[in-house]
């Protein structure tokens, strides 16, 4: 799945279908309620758009994405994309959400409530885990993911990075998934 999920990033990131700031929650895998498995070598992405009655003129019923057509995501934002991708990763391994950590609370802020910096922190923690979990070539891509360590500046327009982040997620998850292919129910 996180190979998809990765995939797909780079596939979209400059198309309407996918938010400059998205999350997990823009993935969608389809189920086949009779064989009780998941389709998850496909995902779809799930965007909102605005009718053009929101952005123009009444009567023209096409609907337009919410985004420039040109749209460049920022350093910020693509180093957002690549730290959701770690924390995917990482539900993955783990099974459950960040949000279901039991360690979370430790970074909540002073009113205890999680703030800019719990979920960053609770993926750090989290990742220390995964070198005995997964191997170290896993523990790797997490880290390259939270950390947004690829070289060029992150940006998905420069094809150097583009290239960075397909060496050392997108390759390494489809090596992984060789040796342990997707189990189903």
């Amino acid at each position: 799945m996180a190979t998809h999920i990765a995939s797909a990033l780079l596939q979209t990131h400059q198309s309407p279908w996918l938010s400059a700031k998205w999350s997990k929650c823009d993935f969608y895998f389809l189920a086949d309620m009779d064989s009780q498995s998941l389709c998850s070598s496909h995902p779809f992405v799930s965007r909102d758009f605005l009718s053009s009655s929101d952005n123009e003129e009444e009567g023209s019923g096409h609907d337009t994405p919410n985004v420039p057509i040109n749209r460049q995501a920022s350093e910020e934002d693509t180093r957002a994309c690549l730290f959701t991708v770690g924390v995917i990763i990482l539900e993955l391994i783990f099974g459950h959400n960040i949000e279901d950590c039991s360690f979370r609370k430790d970074y909540y802020g002073k009113d205890n409530k999680p703030n800019d910096q719990t979920d960053i922190s609770t993926a750090r923690k989290w990742a220390m885990k995964v070198l005995g979990d997964s191997g170290a070539n896993i523990a790797d891509v997490v880290r390259r993911c939270l950390d947004c360590s690829f070289g060029p500046k992150p940006s998905f327009s420069d094809v150097r990075f583009r290239n960075s982040v397909y060496e050392g997620v997108i390759k390494p998850l489809a090596s992984y998934s060789k040796i342990w292919p997707e189990a189903m129910p």
